[in-house]
């Protein structure tokens, strides 16, 4: 009894598998395609039951070892290697077909499978991101300070949007700068452009500051 209940779901799947080839084999393929994945990925998006639709782990390893295998087949090749996995993995396939029916999927499965490892999984990449280094907060030395409120001090005549300019010019031939620039890379500022940044900031606080204690200054004499 329990043969021929094997014998008549293999033979139920085969039937859904061949209806599911022939059917996409017969379409406008990529209209049609993008048209499954919408209504799949609509069907989805429900919070209560994303989860529940979702494969297996293990099937999901093997969905990605088999798209990742056939990254560059043409379509036809991709279906007829399809077509074939199915075949060979018969077994695995029923099993995660009939999880997610016992977790209310009503779609097609064997389309949610082949769509998954054409669309998704062959275009993912196996190459992890590395996460950017995170550069630390770090403060320009009393040295340099002091370097910036001189020039400021001594250089009142400049207009503002060249004072950072030529205070650059001039802090770059020094020895103080080249130490500084280093203790920065150490803290995670690895490129030229978050270097000037950082020492334009501060160029523009102590520039401020001195303006405005200035500015203080004077209306106290008047």
């Amino acid at each position: 009894m329990e043969v021929n209940k094997n014998s008549q779901l293999n033979t139920e799947l085969n039937n859904e598998l061949n209806t599911h080839l022939n059917y996409e084999l017969n379409t406008d393929l990529n209209y049609e395609f993008n048209t499954k994945l919408n209504t799949e990925l609509n069907t989805e998006t429900n919070i209560n039951s994303i989860y529940r639709f979702k494969f297996t782990s293990d099937f999901c390893d093997k969905l990605a070892y088999f798209a990742k295998i056939h990254e560059y087949d043409n379509l036809k090749d991709f279906k007829n290697a399809w077509k074939l996995w199915c075949e060979e993995n018969e077994d695995i396939i029923a099993k995660e077909i009939r999880l997610l029916n016992a977790n209310g999927f009503n779609g097609n499965c064997y389309s949610k499978m082949f769509l998954s490892a054409r669309h998704y999984y062959r275009k993912k990449s196996n190459i992890k991101k590395q996460p950017n280094k995170r550069k630390n907060y770090c403060v320009l030395s009393k040295n340099i300070i002091k370097l910036m409120d001189e020039f400021i001090k001594t250089n009142d005549n400049l207009k503002p949007s060249l004072f950072f300019e030529e205070f650059y010019k001039f802090i770059i031939l020094t020895e103080d700068y080249k130490n500084e620039v280093l203790k920065l890379i150490e803290n995670g500022y690895n490129n030229d452009k978050l270097i000037i940044t950082k020492f334009k900031k501060t160029f523009k606080n102590r520039y401020f500051v001195i303006i405005n204690a200035s500015k203080v200054v004077n209306n106290k004499k008047t």
